[in-house]
């Protein structure tokens, strides 16, 4: 297994989409927009795309992104160096969802675009405006800006499986397959089939992990604390990992 994905596939209209929501979760959606409209005029969504995106746009996201792990207490999971690449994508196949309030930027998530399908890269917005679902908000409205574009699939990236599920997604496993043509090139290459185990062996246990999070009672919060440790865990090695790879080059 090599990525997770969380797929809606799009109906040709907005009102087929919403239509075939949940009502509670739509209605829950268009209570919070109502909410923040009054209570801030100024909400504004918008979509720029290619050529419009500025690069201060993307840092914006990547800012609130950082700040939204800041307040979990956990690390950050862009990379500064991460930042140009995003940008020059998003020039060439991206747009960029957004909602502003008082002209600044309060939430964001960057697309990709290949033909019919749109592909969450990143999202974002300012925890304080946790309790209108503003998350949620600006999902919503980015789906429905994809429908008008005539998308027919989007896709949101992997986990956090119940709540993307509010917007018609199926969880989808991409894998990646290592053929050997015979038992002695395996063995050759025993790097590359020990690294497949472990990756095997690291899904199998985040999979165990998921379904137990699924039992009732102290068994299911147990294995939500689990998987949030397991989280940190990760989390942290790709920071440190980065670190390294930035003095090597620093060094070179």
């Amino acid at each position: 297994p090599r990525i997770e994905e969380n797929i809606s596939l799009l109906p040709g209209t907005q009102d087929e989409f919403i239509g075939r929501m949940r009502a509670q979760t739509r209605n829950r959606i268009r209570k919070h927009i109502r909410q923040i409209k009054a209570a801030h005029p100024s909400y504004a969504f918008d979509c720029p795309v290619r050529e419009e995106i500025r690069a201060e746009d993307i840092e914006a996201v990547v800012a609130l992104a950082d700040l939204r792990m800041a307040s979990k207490n956990l690390p950050p999971y862009i990379a500064p160096s991460e930042v140009p690449c995003l940008v020059g994508l998003a020039r060439s196949h991206g747009c960029l969802a957004r909602i502003h309030i008082d002209g600044r930027l309060v939430a964001g998530t960057l697309l990709f675009s290949v033909g019919r399908r749109y592909f969450s890269r990143l999202i974002s917005h300012d925890p304080r405006f946790d309790p209108y679902g503003l998350g949620n908000q600006l999902q919503l409205q980015a789906i429905l800006w994809c429908i008008d574009q005539g998308a027919t699939e989007f896709w949101m990236m992997g986990g956090n499986i119940v709540d993307k599920a509010r917007f018609l997604t199926e969880r989808r496993m991409l894998n990646g397959l290592t053929v050997y043509r015979s038992t002695g090139d395996a063995i050759r290459g025993w790097r590359t089939f020990g690294r497949n185990a472990i990756r095997k062996q690291a899904f199998d246990v985040r999979e165990a992990l998921r379904l137990g999070a699924g039992a009732p009672g102290v068994k299911g919060q147990t294995f939500k604390h689990l998987i949030k440790l397991a989280s940190v865990t990760r989390l942290a090695c790709k920071r440190a990992m980065r670190l390294a790879e930035g003095r090597r080059s620093r060094l070179q």
